[in-house]
C-alpha cells in the first residue's frame, strides 16, 4: 500500500463492515471525515467513566484479538465492564488492503465478545513501522461500589493468583519461536499451548469476583509476576511476601521456559489476575472459584512497606526488579 492514508473506499469499507457491538448510547462513531465519536452520557445506567490504553508491540500473531483482550483486561480489573474502543493502525507499505482487513476482522469479533463497540480510531501506512502496530483507548464503565484499585491493599491481606502462570507468555514464544519449539514439543504440549489462546482474557475470574469482598485487583502483564507485585505495593505503599511453592506453573510452559532461559517469574502474564482480600473472606473466594471450575491460588501476604520477600525454604528479600525476561 502506498505511504500515508488509506484508499477511502478501501477505508470507508472497513468502517462500515467492522464495527463491533453497536451501542445506543453512542449517537456518532466511525465514519469517514468525523474527527470524533460521540457518547450520550446522561443515558448510562453506570456512574463512573473508566479509560485505559495500551499498545501490541512484541508479537505480530493474533494482533487483532490481543489488542481487544489486554485492553478488556484493563478495565475488568478495575472492576468495570467495556463500552467500546479507539484504535491507532500503523501499516508498514509491505502490506496489502486484506491484511489490514482481516486485521479489523479479528478485532471485529472479539469486540463482540466483550459487547464492545469500535468507536473511531486512525489508521495510517507508514515506514516508520516495519510490522502493524496496534494500540487502542478503551472507555468502560461500572458503578462506583463495583470500582477496585490496585492501591487498596491492606497490611495482612492475603494475595491470589487466578490460573497457572505464564499464560500469555507460554502463547507468545511459542508463536515467536514455534519452528525452534516444535522440535522439543508434543503434539499434546502444543495442543494444550492452543487452549492458552482462550485463557488470556480475566473476564471470567473478574465476573465471580464482582460480588465478592476484595480489597484490590491487578492484571498481570510485562514484568509478570514479580513485576505486577511490584506495582501493586508501589501504589499501595505496602510490601509482599510470596510462597514460591503455591505459585502453580504448568508443565509445558516450564518446558518453554527453561529450553529458551526465561524467568517465569518475570514473564508477561496477561490472563493471569492478582487480587487481595481479607484473610477472613479466603474459604468464601475459594468456593466461589471452585464452584465455577476456575483456578485460583493463595500464593502470599501483604506485608509492611519497603520489604519485598520470596519464600521458598526460608524468607529472602529481593531487589525492585520490573524487567520482563521476554525480552532477554
Amino acid at each position: 500500500m502506498k505511504k500515508g492514508k488509506i484508499d477511502l473506499n478501501n477505508l470507508n469499507e472497513v468502517i462500515k463492515t467492522y464495527t463491533g457491538v453497536q451501542k445506543k448510547q453512542t449517537l456518532l462513531s466511525s465514519s469517514i471525515g468525523e474527527d470524533s465519536c460521540l457518547i450520550d452520557l446522561k443515558s448510562f445506567d453506570d456512574d463512573i467513566m473508566l479509560i485505559s490504553s495500551d499498545p501490541i508491540t512484541f508479537t505480530s500473531k493474533n494482533i487483532g484479538k490481543l489488542s481487544v483482550i489486554i485492553n478488556t483486561n484493563d478495565i475488568y480489573a478495575s472492576g468495570g465492564l467495556g463500552y467500546g474502543i479507539i484504535l491507532n493502525v500503523f501499516i508498514p507499505p509491505n502490506k496489502t488492503i486484506d491484511d489490514f482487513k482481516n486485521l479489523m476482522e479479528e478485532i471485529h469479533k472479539e469486540c463482540i465478545f466483550h459487547n464492545l463497540q469500535i468507536l473511531g480510531g486512525h489508521t495510517e501506512v507508514t515506514d516508520v513501522v516495519n510490522d502493524i502496530v496496534v494500540s487502542v483507548t478503551i472507555i468502560g464503565t461500572s458503578k462506583k461500589k463495583y470500582v477496585v484499585k490496585t492501591s487498596s491493599s491492606n497490611k495482612g491481606d492475603l494475595i491470589f493468583l487466578t490460573k497457572t502462570l505464564g499464560i500469555e507468555g507460554t502463547v507468545v514464544l511459542f508463536d515467536e519461536f514455534r519452528c525452534e519449539l516444535e522440535k522439543i514439543l508434543t503434539s499434546n504440549e502444543i495442543e494444550e499451548i492452543e487452549k492458552f489462546r482462550d485463557k488470556i482474557s480475566i473476564r471470567k475470574e473478574c465476573e465471580i469476583l464482582r460480588s465478592l469482598k476484595i480489597s484490590s485487583m491487578h492484571d498481570i502483564t510485562e514484568g509478570g509476576l514479580i513485576g505486577a507485585l511490584f506495582e501493586m505495593s508501589m501504589s499501595s505503599k505496602n510490601g509482599f511476601r510470596i510462597f514460591k511453592h503455591n505459585v502453580i506453573i504448568h508443565s509445558v510452559t516450564k518446558k518453554i521456559c527453561d529450553y529458551l532461559k526465561k524467568d517465569i517469574y518475570h514473564l508477561i502474564s496477561s490472563g493471569n489476575l492478582l487480587f487481595t482480600c481479607e484473610p477472613k473472606y479466603e474459604n468464601l473466594i475459594k468456593t466461589a472459584f471452585s464452584n465455577e471450575n476456575m483456578e485460583c491460588f493463595l500464593i502470599g501476604e501483604v506485608i509492611e512497606g519497603g520489604k519485598y520477600i520470596i519464600n521458598e525454604d526460608f524468607d529472602k528479600e529481593i531487589p525492585l526488579n520490573i524487567s520482563d525476561s521476554f525480552f532477554d
